[in-house]
């Protein structure tokens, strides 16, 4: 074991017999299963102490001792701590002792010499369950308080709708935990950048490997991520650790999932279950340490149902699922996310950009991005790309956005019609007539993503109220909320700008 190297389980496993000898058999037997959180005891006074200082994920209890049985700690165990389960372990094959240990409170009850499969399933399916009892408490704590914990850990992700904020609670609520997480969505959402933020908040001492599975074979994929050992096949002269390896107390990242085949899919079920594999040409096992974390566009449901995938691969793969939404069903994200890949666009490209025509912001709010936030990305690279003057005006955005809709006048999948720049009607809402077009500049700065100086506390004012004001349609009331203000307060403001002008 190296130092600080995380034991497994969290907490202690007890081990309580007063034959030395059996102790020794037994906590080799759960060695073998993959735990080493170990604690051996003789007597059940003894327990009851260390019990109270250091607590148990599951005590595995003798019957027949001196001074008290094992029916009699079993008891006292269920009085002090009663979520802890208890399993009960005998020289005697006595029915009568077995049917009375299991109504005292014994989750189950062995003859020694214990089965040792159905023994070592057993042990990991009560730890399991006191894992997932405490990430269950860990999630209800999180998900009751509003502020991200570490908001460093999701630096990376640009946001401000609830929809992201709240797979971010979700993500540090499960950040510890040691299950597998499956991250679904369709293309370009940014399901990686999720599967690494996971991985910051584990705080794993380990990297995060990826590898993206589609269209790689099995024996390619096997060799991929097992590695293989000298004279595993022609050519193999080397031992090779493969991407499992590398991952070692940290995550490993298996993209496009639903790709993988149903052979490729038994050795990651065993990776996931018995935290084991074999390298390529192997007969003794590798063990690992890694988080397993997966991602695909495709519905796994729909390929269970199909029979191509694996019933129990998907069952333990959906322990932890995120749902990344498109940005279709986001679109206050969408200007946050204009201004961060301008910022990106511009130290790639060199140029400067000093003017962002507020139509750019219009015509993009309203698109359906079918490719999502890479097509949002690749939009603005392309607008940079082709500035002229330190300028970026609507007409080829929109004419690359026209081309790719499905009918840019009409209405389209999301519900929300398109329309040409510089042609709103702004004559459905009294408020909208009113109010829609305070508060724009008129040079079409917008000040906040390429600033070559700081905007004076008027112009920000400006700048936030005309944002909010596009974003909810010109509706004073949504604006408002989105200001934090009240409606009075947003009135007020559009008034005195009114006297202004």
């Amino acid at each position: 074991m190296i130092d600080g190297e995380k034991k497994h389980p969290s907490f202690p496993i007890f081990i309580v017999d007063d034959e030395m000898n059996s102790l020794k058999a037994m906590e080799k037997i759960l060695r073998s299963g993959g735990f080493d959180n170990l604690i051996p005891i003789s007597n059940g006074i003894d327990l009851m102490v260390e019990i109270r200082e250091k607590g148990a994920d599951l005590v595995i209890l003798d019957i027949c001792m001196p001074i008290l049985r094992g029916d009699e700690i079993l008891v006292l165990l269920q009085d002090e701590f009663p979520v802890i389960p208890v399993m009960m372990v005998t020289a005697l094959n006595d029915v009568d002792s077995a049917v009375d240990c299991l109504k005292k409170g014994a989750c189950d009850y062995f003859v020694k010499p214990v089965e040792m499969g159905r023994f070592i399933s057993r042990v990991r399916h009560l730890i399991s369950q006191k894992e997932l009892m405490r990430e269950n408490r860990s999630l209800t704590a999180s998900l009751l308080t509003s502020a991200l914990v570490s908001p460093e850990n999701f630096s990376d992700i640009i946001y401000c709708s609830d929809k992201i904020h709240k797979i971010l609670k979700y993500i540090e609520a499960i950040a510890c935990s040691s299950f597998p997480v499956l991250i679904t969505g369709d293309t370009g959402v940014g399901k990686e950048l999720i599967a690494q933020a996971i991985h910051k908040s584990s705080n794993r001492s380990g990297a995060c490997v990826s590898i993206n599975v589609a269209g790689i074979d099995d024996s390619l994929l096997s060799d991929t991520l097992f590695g293989h050992v000298p004279g595993a096949f022609t050519g193999a002269k080397n031992r090779r650790a493969g991407l499992v390896a590398s991952a070692a107390r940290g995550t490993l990242f298996l993209d496009e999932i639903g790709d993988m085949t149903q052979f490729s899919q038994v050795k990651l079920l065993r990776l996931i279950q018995e935290r084991e594999y074999y390298p390529v040409g192997s007969d003794s096992p590798g063990k690992s340490e890694a988080r397993i974390v997966t991602a695909t566009c495709k519905s796994l449901e729909d390929l269970r149902v199909g029979g191509t995938f694996r019933k129990d691969l998907y069952y333990r793969l959906y322990t932890h699922h995120i749902h990344v939404p498109p940005l279709r069903d986001r679109r206050e994200d969408i200007p946050l996310l204009i201004n961060h890949f301008l910022r990106k666009a511009i130290a790639l490209s060199g140029k400067e950009i000093k003017v962002v025509s507020d139509e750019v912001y219009d015509v993009l709010i309203k698109y359906d991005f079918p490719g999502n936030v890479r097509e949002l990305e690749s939009i603005i690279l392309d607008a940079v790309t082709l500035s002229k003057c330190g300028k970026i005006v609507v007409d080829s955005i929109f004419e690359k956005v026209k081309s790719r809709s499905e009918d840019y006048s009409g209405v389209g999948r999301s519900g929300l019609k398109i329309e040409p720049p510089y042609c709103s009607d702004r004559k459905n809402s009294s408020e909208k007539n009113d109010y829609s077009g305070y508060g724009q500049s008129d040079s079409g700065i917008n000040f906040f993503c390429c600033m070559d100086k700081l905007p004076t506390i008027k112009q920000a004012e400006e700048c936030l109220v005309r944002e909010a004001l596009s974003r909810s349609s010109g509706i004073l009331t949504d604006a408002a909320r989105l200001l934090g203000i009240s409606r009075q307060a947003l009135g007020q403001r559009l008034k005195r700008w009114s006297r202004s002008i």
